[in-house]
């Protein structure tokens, strides 16, 4: 049943869904697909681990799980991709302050943008706890029961963990490790390589050009004689 909810899972995310993904965050399809198999194992890990801090997690998570089958679309919605209310409310609940690293662990091993990593945590928590509780309601199960489902999910979520990224698992409890935030990406390995921010490339060309010219009318300015200004296109 553990392995059927994580296939299950999975499949809410189609081809195509993915696409639309893609084109929203401006990334490759291939390299979305990649982060989703790293983002849902993650996702998962991070519900387990906040249920086995307590019986009222485990309530919390209960009472979220029932609540996300009215709240929250059948099929991942791209229109929430970015939102900023109850996707992001439940990746602060789960991920807490390991959101950032292991949203940057992400982007590093598909080769997204480290901004990219962030919205599909904010999508995937969302529809996981959606099929928690349909599960939830459709079985009749008790909180101590989801409970004991979730944890009944750790080994198969582990195994599920892509080669590259599992030292990451560490911070949503899937291993002991100690990892350092700071340097998440000397945890990851892949063998793509991660896209930077192309936005300084105009500045710089800009200011290299301003440069090229400015040097261009000193030597003008120096060599020739009468010139006025150094702009000596302006002498007739």
């Amino acid at each position: 049943m553990e392995n059927d909810f994580l296939s299950e899972a999975k499949s809410f995310f189609s081809p195509e869904f993915v696409n639309n993904m893609a084109l929203s965050l401006n990334e490759e399809a291939a390299a979305v697909n990649r982060a989703m198999e790293a983002v849902i194992p993650l996702s998962v890990g991070a519900i387990i681990q906040k249920a086995n801090t307590g019986k009222e997690a485990v309530a919390a998570l209960y009472n979220s799980a029932t609540n996300a089958t009215d709240y929250f679309p059948p099929k991942p919605d791209l229109g929430k991709l970015h939102d900023e209310g109850a996707g992001n409310a439940l990746v602060a609940e789960y991920l807490g302050t390991h959101a950032t690293a292991v949203s940057h662990a992400v982007a590093r091993y598909a080769g997204i943008k480290n901004e990219s990593g962030g919205p599909l945590f904010t999508l995937s928590l969302p529809m996981l706890m959606r099929k928690l509780g349909e599960m939830v309601k459709s079985k009749g199960h008790s909180a101590e029961d989801l409970g004991r489902f979730v944890n009944g999910l750790k080994d198969s979520v582990k195994a599920g963990l892509p080669a590259g990224i599992e030292k990451v698992g560490a911070l949503v409890g899937l291993s002991t490790d100690q990892i350092d935030e700071k340097h998440i990406k000397d945890y990851v390995e892949s063998n793509v390589a991660q896209p930077k921010n192309k936005g300084w490339i105009l500045p710089i060309i800009l200011v290299l050009l301003g440069l090229a010219l400015l040097i261009y009318f000193s030597k003008g300015c120096s060599s020739t004689t009468g010139v006025v200004s150094g702009l000596p296109f302006l002498i007739h």
